[in-house]
Formats: C-alpha cells, sequence, structure tokens
C-alpha cells in the first residue's frame, strides 16, 4: 500500500489519515432514536386508552363496555410491540447489523398486521383508523430511513485496517 494517500491532488502521509467510523457511529445512533421514538409512541397508543378507563365502573363479569375492550385490544396489540421495537433499538447501538435486520423485521410486520387490519375492518369498528394511519405512517418512514444511504451504513460490517506508514 502506497504511504502516502491522493485527495484533491494534494499528498496526505497515511498516518493522518483515519477510518470514517463516526459516520457509522451516527448513523447507528441516529437509527436507535428513532426506532425507540416508534416504540415509544407504540407505548403511548397502548397505555392511554387503558389509562381513559373507568375500570371501576367495569363489572366484574365476563361482559365489559366497548371502550374498556378497545383499550385492552390496543394493550394486548402494541405494547409487545413497542418492546419488540425497543429491542431492536438497542440491537441498532450494539450490533448494528443485526439491529438493522430485526428492526426491518419488525416494521415488515406492524405494516402487514395494520395493512391486515385496515383490509378486514372497512367500517373502522375495530381500530381507531387515525390511530391506525398513525402507526402505518411511522413505521413506513423507519422503513424509508432505514432503506435510505444513511441507513444502509448500518449493514456495513467494521473491518479493522491497519496505518502503515
Amino acid at each position: 500500500m502506497n504511504p502516502e494517500q491522493f485527495r484533491n491532488d494534494v499528498a496526505v502521509p497515511a498516518a493522518l489519515i483515519r477510518p470514517r467510523t463516526s459516520q457509522r457511529r451516527w448513523s447507528s445512533r441516529i437509527a436507535g432514536g428513532v426506532i425507540l421514538i416508534h416504540a415509544l409512541v407504540f407505548l403511548a397508543a397502548g397505555i392511554i386508552p387503558a389509562m381513559q378507563v373507568d375500570w371501576s365502573q367495569e363489572p366484574a363479569g365476563v361482559i365489559f363496555s366497548d371502550q374498556a375492550l378497545r383499550a385492552f385490544q390496543y394493550l394486548v396489540l402494541l405494547v409487545p410491540f413497542s418492546a419488540l421495537l425497543a429491542i431492536a433499538a438497542l440491537l441498532c447501538l450494539l450490533h448494528a447489523h443485526l439491529g438493522w435486520t430485526v428492526a426491518m423485521l419488525i416494521e415488515s410486520l406492524i405494516l402487514l398486521l395494520a395493512l391486515q387490519t385496515y383490509l378486514s375492518d372497512p367500517t373502522g369498528a375495530l381500530v381507531n383508523r387515525s390511530l391506525l394511519y398513525l402507526l402505518m405512517l411511522g413505521a413506513v418512514l423507519v422503513v424509508v430511513y432505514l432503506n435510505s444511504p444513511e441507513g444502509r451504513l448500518l449493514l456495513v460490517r467494521r473491518t479493522q485496517t491497519k496505518v502503515t506508514g
């Protein structure tokens, strides 16, 4: 390897050139932060409806009000996805390549279930449509970011470069 690297027709000693790992590090931090924000949106969308129900007024039997059933449905569906997204965000920070893969799988599953819910419930009786649109929009934006050139930096494996000089 030539001990001198050329940039813009100026000779730069190889000892002064450092590998650019900061860009990849920032990409993994941004991806982890975006996925964590998405996880917090899912958590809030699951918990807020349950907090609005007056559980003391609900009967002790098997039959619950529509509001209580919808709140329970949101808890069961959205809180596990929130936990999975938090795990994906942590993996993006620790092992970027694995985190990218897990995040894409989870976001794809979210989009699949949201699309299935959208198509199977044309009246909007099961899920609040505006919430469904918001969750789908968040998943689409995360997928677009992960497939952008900045997000694809997470797929690049770290290589050890030796500087000779």
